[in-house]
C-alpha cells in the first residue's frame, strides 16, 4: 500500500531540531532532512571556512566566523555542539581585536555563547571588564535579563543603572525594562529554557562543559561582589 506524505520533511522533523532564537528557514531544514547530503561538499565548506578564519588575510575575520556558525547550525541542527565550540574559538581569536568591542555583531557572538553556559553570569562580567559591548544595548539588556531570570532582581537593577549610565542614548526597551522591573512585585527565580541552556548535554561536549563551565579566558576574570547581590 503506498503511502502519501504531504506534508513537508521539516514538518515532520521539526521536533528534533534545536531550535535557534531567529527561527530557521523552512527551505534550509528540507534540504538537511529531505535528501542526502554530499559529505565530499561538506568537507570542503568546512575547509574553506577553517582556510579564511586561519590565515589572517581576510579583511573582516568576525564575518567569517559568524557565516561559519550560521552554516554549522542550518546544516547540523541535530548537533548544536559544533556552532557551540566554533563560536567559542571565535571568542578566543578575537578577544584582543579591540575593533570589534562594541560591534553588535561580535556583541552577539558573545551573547548567544554565554546562553549555551551553565554559569552566564561570570562571562558577562568577564566582557564588562574588557570592555566589550559597553556601547551596545544589547549586552546590558542580556546581562538584565539573565540576572533576572536567576533571581537576582537587585543585581538587574544595578545593571540597567549602569547601562543608562553609560549608554550615549539608552535604547528605550532598555528604560522600559528598567521600569517594569522597579514597579513589578519580586518573583522567584526561573529556570532558563533549555533550549539556551546546556543544548549540548547530550553531545560530547557535555562532559567538558560540567568540568569547565566557562573557557579559561573568561574564568581568568577578577571577581566582584555585585555577583552576589
Amino acid at each position: 500500500m503506498e503511502v502519501i506524505i504531504n506534508e513537508p520533511t521539516w514538518e515532520l522533523c521539526k521536533e528534533n531540531v534545536a531550535p535557534l532564537k531567529r527561527g530557521r528557514k523552512a527551505e534550509k531544514i528540507n534540504r538537511v532532512f529531505g535528501k542526502e547530503t554530499s559529505i565530499e561538499e561538506d568537507v570542503q565548506i568546512r575547509a574553506k571556512f577553517e582556510e579564511d578564519v586561519t590565515n589572517g588575510q581576510v579583511a573582516d575575520p568576525l564575518a567569517v566566523w559568524i557565516k561559519y556558525t550560521a552554516w554549522l547550525e542550518d546544516r547540523y541542527p541535530l548537533d548544536r555542539s559544533q556552532a557551540f565550540l566554533v563560536r567559542e574559538r571565535c571568542l578566543r581569536s578575537l578577544k584582543d581585536e579591540t575593533r570589534y568591542q562594541n560591534d553588535s555583531r561580535y556583541v552577539k557572538v558573545w551573547i548567544d555563547y554565554i546562553d549555551c553556559l551553565e554559569a552566564p553570569l561570570e562571562a558577562l562580567k568577564y566582557m564588562q571588564i574588557k570592555g566589550i559591548g559597553l556601547d551596545v544595548s544589547d549586552f546590558w539588556l542580556s546581562w538584565a535579563r539573565i540576572a533576572e531570570d536567576l533571581g537576582r532582581r537587585r543585581l538587574a537593577t544595578q545593571i540597567y543603572a549602569k547601562a543608562i549610565e553609560t549608554l550615549a542614548e539608552p535604547d528605550p526597551l532598555l528604560l522600559k525594562r528598567r521600569d517594569q522591573l522597579t514597579e513589578a512585585p519580586p518573583q522567584p527565580a526561573r529556570s532558563r529554557p533549555r533550549s539556551n541552556r546546556q543544548v549540548l548535554a547530550n553531545s560530547q561536549l557535555s562532559r567538558r562543559s560540567r568540568r569547565q563551565q566557562s573557557p579559561s579566558f573568561v574564568s581568568s576574570a577578577p571577581s566582584n561582589n555585585d555577583q552576589s547581590q
